[in-house]
Formats: C-alpha cells, structure tokens, sequence
C-alpha cells in the first residue's frame, strides 16, 4: 500500500494502525523532517499518505504505541520530549487534521520518578479518562497512570518487583469488569527466570489504584517474557508471552515462546507452544481477534527464520 521513504513522510512505523471512516491511522517513531522526531499519518486504503503531524520535541518525540479513536479525536503517546529539555515523553491528543494538543508531559527522572516517564504503550479510554504504563516509580519498575482530558495525572499503581510484584510494564492496558488488566515483562516468582522473574498478568483498580497479581508465569508450563498486551474475548484474556515454553533445538534456551489465556481468577491455559523452525518463534505484539479466530505474529523462526504469520481458535 505504502512505502516510507524515511524523511518527511516518516520512518520506522513499531505500532499498529487504527481504522477511522475507511482510513487508516498510525505513528512513526523517526522521520518527519530534520529532527526526525516521528509523525502521525493517514493513509487511504488505495494507498495515498498524507503526514498530518510532525513532532518537534516540545510536543514529543518518538512514538511508539498506536492511537486510539475516541469521539472525534486521536489519543497516543511519545516515548520522549514534552518539554525544553525534549526529556521524558508525553500523552496526546490530536485532531484528524493534525492538530495536536500534549495532555501531559512526564516530569522525568530524579527526584519526580515517582510520575513515571518514556511510555512504550497505548493509552486505553475508559470512563472520560486515559489509562497506561510507563518505566519510572518509586523503586524504577514501572507504572500504572492516569491522565484526565484537562491534562491532570496520577499514578495509580507504583510496581514493586520481584519475588511477588512484576516489573516493567511495557504494553498497554484492557478493561474488563471494572478493572485494567496488563502484563509485566519480568518479575513475579524467581528461579525458573532467574533472579528477574518470568513476568506477570496483573489487575488494578481504576478507583483505588489496588494492585493484584492475577497470574505469575512459569518458564516453561506457560511462557516467558511477556512483552505484548492482552485482549478480552468473552470475558477471557488472551496473550502472548516472547519466551518460554519448549527450550529445545531452535528455541534452547529461552524458549520459543506460548500463547495463553487467562480467567481473572488466575486459572491459566496455554493454547499453543512454538516450536520455532516451522511455526515460528518470539512472538512480540498482541493479538487480534477476527470471526472467532485469534491472528497474531512472530518476530522470527518460520521456513524461512524470518517471522511468521499464525491463527488458531481460542
């Protein structure tokens, strides 16, 4: 449909689109110009890309989540800028002609880590407020944040870490029966992952900033390493996790990595194990349901080691 060719128009696109009145929306985390700080574009499905924003460093830099649609207007997020400094990220919105407004910007290291800053992740909408992770907290192992339409932040939920808290809560957030539910890359029960933990499934209260972990995984039963969000299929959440699994021939010995799903009283099931040369391996981004059928990718393995293209049933 479209090639970049990676200075004004954008370059490096790492996160997925979103479809509004038959076009096509989406970031770039390079490109746009001389600082090459990224952009925000549409596409036609006939192919025609038009550059809608180009971030400047006061108002961001380097997205790298997808946007969300919400009664007329584009929300995401920039891993940095915000500010003078260019420092520590930001939550946006946008028009669908590129207005752009920062809601927040992240205070950044230091004395205001606290806040949280650099998120990687989408912000979901619930309730007339935006919600998602970013690295930061009291103890650097992420955050869970809220940001209302008028720009006023708070951090829900500070991580603690291993051996009983996860770490690093890289993707974005879902909803489900009144509470957000997310992963965290590492953290939870040490030994099987060393000392840095296999990574959780969490919950947290979008009212009290409560934290419970739903689900801590288990190198090779369920999977390792989840760096991909989740996605509610009646009631259940399906994910991925990176590593884990079967850790023999091409996947010694890490592991190829799981699909699984999950009840919100912890009761896990692992769907798939990849095998690596045939089915592929790693897989890194959500998954997508369509017609009762899961779709998803992996980053490599496959016939050809370059990453493949799966589905199967939940």
């Amino acid at each position: 449909m479209y090639s970049f060719r990676g200075h004004n128009d954008g370059a490096t696109p790492v996160a997925g689109l979103t479809v509004v009145d038959g076009k096509l929306y989406g970031t770039t985390n390079r490109g746009g110009g001389l600082k090459g700080y990224g952009t925000v574009f549409e596409i036609s499905t006939s192919g025609t890309e038009t550059v809608i924003h180009r971030f400047n460093g006061k108002d961001g830099e380097y997205p790298a989540a997808g946007l969300i649609y919400v009664k007329g207007t584009l929300y995401g997020t920039t891993f940095e800028g915000g500010d003078s400094s260019n420092c520590c990220g930001t939550v946006f919105s946008m028009s669908l002609s590129g207005d752009e407004r920062v809601l927040y910007h992240f205070k950044g290291k230091g004395i205001y880590d606290e806040y949280g800053y650099a998120p990687e992740g989408s912000v979901i909408y619930v309730n007339g407020k935006l919600y998602g992770t970013a690295s930061g907290g009291a103890k650097e192992y992420g955050v869970v944040f809220e940001v209302s339409m008028s720009g006023q932040e708070r951090v829900l939920y500070s991580f603690k870490g291993f051996p009983k808290d996860g770490t690093y809560p890289y993707a974005g957030l879902v909803a489900l029966g009144g509470k957000l539910y997310g992963t965290t890359y590492e953290g939870g029960r040490t030994g099987e992952c060393d000392y840095s933990g296999c990574g959780t499934v969490f919950e947290v209260s979008p009212a009290s900033g409560e934290e419970r972990v739903v689900y801590v995984f288990r190198k090779q039963s369920s999977g390792d390493d989840p760096l991909a969000g989740l996605i509610v299929v009646g009631g259940v959440l399906y994910g991925v996790a990176t590593e884990g699994g079967y850790l023999k021939d091409y996947c010694a010995p890490h592991g190829c990595g799981t699909i699984f799903k999950l009840t919100t009283s912890g009761n896990e099931t692992t769907l798939y194990t990849f095998r690596g040369s045939g089915d592929g391996a790693e897989p890194e981004a959500d998954l997508l349901v369509s017609g009762g059928t899961l779709y998803g990718t992996t980053y490599i393995g496959g016939a050809n080691s370059f990453g493949t293209v799966f589905q199967i049933s939940p």
